[in-house]
């Protein structure tokens, strides 16, 4: 059957199926993650030796709120033998997070050196997955 414009009609299950792939296009791309992953930077405030305790303090930063609260770094020592994780700290809803161990598990068996790891996440926001990225800081 043609339309008064001359083009062909669609009947009743063209335009249900016309509707139905205009409706899941649009939800695809609703759904769909972002790009690209938002950046965070892990900073390190204060890293040392007290008391027997090795203590680290640092704070997360982002362009984005989402990214910032509940996220992992870890604190990761440099032996001779290879790395050994020492501790994971959460952050704040801020972003602050704070690392204590003894400072004998940080100094038993020879420290080359430190580094502190922002675990990558995904959150879900508004409806939204917004992929938060990593960071990593090596003071020594």
């Amino acid at each position: 059957m043609l339309s008064r414009s001359g083009g062909r009609r669609l009947g009743r299950r063209g335009a249900t199926a016309a509707a139905a792939a205009v409706v899941l296009t649009l939800a695809g791309a609703a759904l769909a993650p972002a790009a690209g992953p938002v950046s965070s930077t892990l900073k390190l405030l204060e890293a040392g030796s007290s008391n027997g305790l090795y203590l680290s303090i640092g704070v997360v930063t982002s362009p984005n709120r989402a990214c910032v609260a509940d996220r992992k770094v870890k604190f990761v020592v440099k032996r001779p033998g290879g790395k050994e994780l020492l501790d994971v700290a959460r952050t704040s809803d801020r972003g602050g997070w704070s690392s204590i161990v003894s400072e004998a598990d940080y100094t038993d068996g020879g420290v080359d050196g430190t580094l502190y790891k922002l675990v990558p996440r995904k959150v879900k926001k508004g409806g939204k997955v917004i992929k938060c990225g990593g960071d990593r800081v090596s003071p020594s």
